[in-house]
């Protein structure tokens, strides 16, 4: 199989798009490709940060989950996660069901794990009639467009994550059973301990949780320092100013579903984080969405979000 590649612009390197260059492609020819690709599509990833297959026969979650596992043999379940998903087959899950309407800022994926994965897979078998793109930066850019005072105090620092999850059927927020996909709470106890997060049990039966990550990570293969954070996500200043008083009067700050802080407690400036956002969205990728587009990125290299 014969492979061309371009870029979405000339000022648009992220991703490299990467198309069929001849006619008659078939499933079983693309997974060979992929299988025999492996050092070029791992070179091609830790240069630009994500690659784009447009034109391949992808045309279900069985199809992209053979060939997001045929690149990343190893790929893990979403426990833990915030995003509302439905589990769709083994590690596919929808991207998010977020309300539509909003915004989705741009982030790392599981940054505040203790070991975040290092790719990231999407597809896309039905395109948007409009909007819903999936909007992507590099990381490494970023490093060095934020005014170095606010990298150094995130560097210094780091960043606590705290989340309140509920019990119940139904609440603001996914509950902690929906987290950690399991009823037990040993279960979900096994996977607080060996993901190095402290966390406390209330009496109404909701789950606290916390953990001190680094705002900033090396990348496991390059070495190269990155922004690799979701502070500017889970603080509560990402909500519009409305839902901020609402959310508070609600809940107070201790028993917010999510919020974040500097590593040692201590609050995390709106202004810093406004600042954050804002640069992202300035240097962020954005591209329509084609029906069999497969979208690869380094995680470590790339954020996303959502439009």
């Amino acid at each position: 199989m014969e492979i061309k590649t371009s870029s979405l612009s000339e000022d648009q390197t992220l991703p490299l798009v990467v198309e069929p260059a001849d006619d008659g492609l078939t499933l079983e020819s693309l997974l060979e490709w992929v299988a025999t690709k492996q050092q070029w599509i791992d070179e091609q990833l830790q240069e630009f940060g994500g690659i784009l297959l447009r034109g391949f026969p992808v045309a279900d979650e069985q199809t992209f989950h053979r060939l997001a596992s045929r690149i990343s043999p190893d790929l893990v379940r979403y426990l833990d996660g915030n995003s509302p998903r439905t589990r769709l087959h083994d590690a596919v899950y929808t991207s998010t069901e977020y309300p539509a309407r909003l915004r989705i800022t741009l982030h790392s994926e599981m940054s505040y794990a203790a070991n975040p994965p290092q790719r990231l897979f999407f597809c896309c078998l039905v395109a948007p009639e409009k909007d819903g793109e999936t909007p992507i930066v590099d990381c490494r850019k970023i490093l060095g467009k934020l005014n170095p005072e606010v990298v150094d105090r995130f560097a210094r620092l780091g960043v606590s994550y705290v989340k309140n999850m509920h019990g119940r059927q139904s609440g603001i927020g996914k509950s902690w059973q929906a987290h950690f996909e399991t009823q037990d709470r040993e279960v979900a106890e096994e996977h607080l301990r060996s993901a190095d997060i402290e966390y406390e049990w209330r009496d109404d039966g909701s789950l606290w949780t916390r953990r001190l990550r680094p705002a900033l990570r090396e990348h496991p293969v390059t070495g190269e320092s990155v922004w690799h954070n979701q502070a500017d996500l889970w603080h509560i200043s990402n909500n519009p100013a409305s839902t901020q008083v609402q959310l508070l009067k609600h809940f107070g700050e201790e028993r917010l579903p999510i919020n974040a802080y500097y590593g040692d407690g201590s609050t995390i400036s709106a202004v810093d984080l406004d600042h954050v956002r804002e640069m992202m969205w300035r240097e962020a990728s954005v591209f329509p969405w084609q029906v069999g587009d497969l979208l690869i990125l380094d995680n470590y290299l790339v954020a996303h979000g959502r439009m």
